[in-house]
């Protein structure tokens, strides 16, 4: 049962259920009948009584006594009940069944009996049961029933059929028919459907700011305390918004700042811009034309995630370009390209060189690189590891696009003879890495001897392993043949 739309008829269905205990009480069950339903007894308890708390927690009911009556006949149901008990008298049957019966059609007189005031007309109130032997005069009659109607208009909050079904279209994230129902709800006077629909209207519809602030000002002076905390960030999100039609213009008008700004925008998917990466290339190119220095370094480093093949020449001179006007990322980013040969020829002066500026400008992944470089030359069997994983981690990335902050060029050769090393120094993770690859080359020999499914697993592995060297795969019949029938 869903908590949040108990009615009528379930009520009545629960009413129904225990009184049928009643009778068939009264007559000789075997003792796990009376167990069964004792049980049904307390569960039906138990979910009135967290429907009626989840109703006075959010404000929708006012009346917590009704919750307190609840909880205290659950905990007696529990704790001195004939659920307990291996033999017990039809007395005590009887009485615990009646008080069940009296609960619920206290519950069912007071909240769900016949329509609520709030679902009853004008019209139906003056032919109902309140209006029996009133014979006033026809300006009387008007009068009470503009009463009644005013009363019906303050006690909207107990009409939550068109709240509770806008929840539960949110929840399964249906936002159009949520806001449908939300915005009836709310022009019944609704507080919380008037939040619910400033939220709704600022996150799931584009382009309805106005709306929600206008709807969250209605929430807050309906009483609504939550509606402030969401004014509040209405207001910062429409200072965005401003701000962002700013930067689009001056970006326009050719603005290398404002360029850049905006590119990083649509590379985070920001300030309610999607995330779209090549509209943030083609804004740092324009930004890059007019010599921005960060430009250059996160174009660099957006096209070696997203662009890398066939395109390290320009990874390289855009992070010399950024690296000239100091900027420490690029500084460092030149630096590895130097030290493993990606994009540029290995060069150890130009790597120092770089890698000394970068320090100097007190970015941190350069300092611990220079030492982790140089403990591995000293021996140390932890750093050898850890400097062999770094040519391995784009093996791993560049399946997903994605060219890591530290890793190194791909070089499994080196990483394999550094991982070798460290592995007889008795360092513990390059003796398992080693056995991880020694299942791998097993693999790989099946697949030469033409094993298919082995065939099919390497190509699979190829993308995500860094226990296999790719490059000396590629040039295998079996492994081209495989991969264009996956991947045609």
């Amino acid at each position: 049962m869903n908590l949040d739309f108990l009615n009528r008829n379930q009520l009545s269905l629960l009413v129904l259920i225990n009184t049928a205990m009643l009778f068939v009480g009264l007559f000789n069950c075997p003792y796990e009948y009376y167990i069964i339903l004792r049980t049904l007894t307390v569960l039906s308890a138990f979910y009135i009584f967290t429907y009626l708390g989840k109703r006075c927690s959010d404000g929708r009911l006012t009346d917590g006594k009704s919750a307190y009556l609840c909880f205290g006949f659950l905990c007696v149901s529990v704790l001195y009940s004939p659920l307990w008990e291996e033999e017990f008298s039809k007395g005590d049957w009887l009485f615990w069944n009646i008080l069940t019966i009296a609960m619920y059609s206290y519950f069912y007189k007071k909240y769900m009996h016949k329509k609520s005031i709030s679902e009853t007309t004008p019209k139906q109130a003056k032919n109902s049961s309140s209006f029996s032997g009133y014979k006033g005069t026809s300006n009387q009659t008007k009068t009470l029933t503009k009463n009644l109607s005013s009363e019906v208009k303050q006690n909207s909050e107990f009409n939550l059929s068109h709240y509770d079904k806008g929840c539960e279209y949110e929840y399964n994230q249906e936002y159009d028919l949520a806001i449908e129902s939300f915005l009836k709800s709310a022009k019944e006077g609704n507080s919380d459907a008037m939040y619910k629909l400033s939220y709704c209207f600022l996150h799931y519809k584009e382009e309805s700011t106005l709306e929600s602030y206008e709807w969250c000002e209605k929430a807050i002076n309906s009483g609504n305390s939550d509606a402030v905390q969401l004014l509040e960030r209405i207001k910062k999100f429409i200072q965005q918004e401003k701000l962002l039609a700013e930067c689009i213009k001056s970006s326009i008008e050719g603005d290398a700042d404002s360029q850049y700004k905006l590119a990083e925008i649509y590379l985070d998917g920001r300030k309610g811009l999607a995330r779209d990466i090549e509209k943030a290339i083609s804004w740092l190119r324009k930004s890059v034309k007019q010599k921005h220095p960060m430009a250059s370094c996160i174009l660099a480093r957006t096209l070696n995630y997203y662009h890398r093949q066939g395109n390290l020449e320009e990874i390289a001179n855009l992070y010399k370009s950024s690296a000239s006007k100091n900027v420490p990322q690029a500084q460092y980013k030149l630096a590895l390209m130097y030290y493993s040969g990606d994009g540029v020829k290995k060069n150890k002066k130009s790597f120092k060189k770089w890698l000394d500026l970068a320090i100097q400008n007190k970015y941190r992944n350069a300092l611990s690189f220079k030492q982790l470089v140089e403990e591995a030359e000293k021996g140390i069997p932890a750093r050898q590891y850890q400097l062999g994983k770094m040519y391995l981690d784009q093996y791993v990335h560049d399946g997903c696009g994605i060219h890591l902050e530290n890793s190194l060029k791909p070089n499994y050769k080196d990483a394999i003879a550094l991982i070798s090393k460290a592995a007889n120094q008795g360092e513990a993770r390059a003796k398992d890495f080693l056995d991880q690859k020694k299942k791998v080359d097993e693999l790989v020999k099946r697949a030469d001897e033409g094993d298919k499914s082995s065939q099919y697993e390497v190509v699979s592995l190829s993308s995500r392993s860094i226990y296999l060297d790719v490059e000396s795969q590629e040039s295998k019949g079996w492994y081209q043949e495989i991969q264009k029938s996956i991947y045609k």
